[in-house]
């Protein structure tokens, strides 16, 4: 049997099922950190050992998401653009369908980035305030669950709107179009 044929767009759904699923890894590995360190509880030296382990690691899974954040989508959407900008200039030049067609199609394939893009930085930012939720819940830390309601702000904040993703629409076509 043949190898199955990948084309952009599977690949774009493809690669959104990997990040879901990383996400929903990662949200179950920080709490299986936080239930590792509440057998630690059994004493107040095991409790403030374990809330200042947890706080460490909840700092530099943070650290790392949001560094991630800026690098990993940006890297995302330049390498499917470009090939989707490939693509159209091909259909376009081989005629094989309508501009408008293309067009549409063109458009379409974008939105499928921007989606990707769209919940690789929410996974990372959901990742980091839901681990922060469960270390406030835990040890009663107001510090852990200000850090947590700064984190959900900040996903709050990348909420997608039709100017939003119409202006970078309109940028990507034009980059395309070039």
């Amino acid at each position: 049997m043949a190898a199955f044929q990948w084309d952009e767009r599977r690949l774009t759904k493809l690669r959104t099922m990997q990040v879901i699923l990383c996400a929903l890894v990662m949200g179950c590995c920080m709490f299986a950190l936080v239930v590792g360190a509440a057998f630690l509880k059994g004493n107040n030296d095991g409790q403030n050992t374990a809330a200042a382990l947890l706080i460490v690691i909840a700092v530099c899974v943070t650290a790392a998401d949001i560094v991630a954040m800026f690098i990993v989508p940006g890297m995302i959407a330049s390498s499917q653009c470009r090939r989707i900008g490939e693509r159209f200039r091909q259909v376009l030049a081989e005629k094989t369908m309508a501009a408008s067609e293309a067009e549409e199609v063109l458009v379409f394939a974008l939105l499928s980035v921007r989606q990707t893009v769209m919940i690789v930085r929410g996974a990372l930012l959901e990742g980091a305030a839901f681990f922060w939720l469960v270390i406030s819940l835990a040890f009663h830390s107001p510090t852990a669950l200000a850090a947590s309601v700064a984190l959900i702000v900040a996903l709050a904040s990348t909420f997608p709107t039709k100017k939003g993703v119409g202006t970078w629409l309109i940028a990507e076509v034009r980059k395309i179009c070039q």
